[in-house]
């Protein structure tokens, strides 16, 4: 990750955004701002961002209506925006842009928008498939927090560099897309109730050249277990799987 130089606006500590706190980032030589408002004061909006020449990075992790102007700002390389806000992502490139951390909403789409994308985080998502990938073929890593909902895995087969792979209260209904992602070294697939278990996850479509971690929450079925045998998995977890007296006997084996 590149470094930046920051500046970190706590409104507890320094008081409304103004002018003047504009002035401070442009002549202290910043080029990221992390802004945490409080009950006493909240940004309208993110207009006030264009003003500042230079900003690589961008980090508010507090409710605000309309952020869309963070989405304009075409330097911007690292973006962690967790608003819970409704609007629309807006149709502008950010060709600069490799790390993301968003509370879901609609018009992501990561080929389109973000074609240099590496990094993904989504708070809070509520997807059903992983069609927003479409043209993410530099995502290495991808961290989704579901909102218990049950769905599948299509549009993950675009991200053909994919590394580490992370899914919180998401059930799948199966794990073929997997299959064929080589370079993938972390798998953690973690569904623990109240959602639903996974269906079935297909340890051959899981289990890749690469993968040294794997932890699978809660599935119903667990199928091609053989496929641990002589894996380069050295870190397993399987919690709350349906498994039979021989699956248990064959892992303990191999663990």
């Amino acid at each position: 990750m590149p470094d930046f130089s920051l500046m970190h606006w706590y409104v507890a500590m320094a008081g409304p955004w103004t002018e003047a706190a504009a002035k401070e980032f442009h002549e202290g030589g910043y080029d990221g701002l992390v802004l945490l408002p409080d009950e006493t004061w909240q940004p309208a909006d993110l207009r006030f961002l264009h003003e500042l020449a230079g900003l690589r990075s961008f980090d508010l992790t507090w409710p605000v209506t309309d952020d869309v102007a963070a989405f304009q700002l075409p330097r911007l390389e690292s973006l962690t925006l967790a608003t819970h806000s409704d609007r629309p992502v807006p149709p502008v490139e950010q060709l600069r842009l490799r790390s993301a951390l968003l509370s879901d909403r609609s018009g992501i789409c990561v080929g389109r928008l973000w074609p240099n994308l590496t990094a993904l985080r989504v708070i809070d998502w509520r997807g059903t498939d992983l069609g927003m990938l479409a043209g993410a073929r530099a995502v290495t890593q991808l961290h989704l927090r579901g909102n218990g909902q049950s769905g599948n895995l299509d549009g993950l087969q675009h991200c053909s560099h994919l590394e580490r792979l992370v899914t919180i209260n998401y059930s799948l209904a199966g794990s073929a897309p997997l299959r064929g992602l080589t370079g993938l070294r972390e798998i953690r697939l973690l569904a623990a109730a109240p959602t639903e278990p996974h269906r079935v996850i297909d340890l051959a479509d899981v289990i890749g050249p690469s993968l040294t971690t794997l932890w699978i929450a809660n599935a119903a079925r667990l199928e091609n277990l053989d496929a641990l045998i002589d894996s380069a998995v050295s870190e397993l977890h399987l919690i709350d799987c349906e498994l039979s007296p021989a699956e248990r006997e064959m892992l303990s084996l191999v663990s």
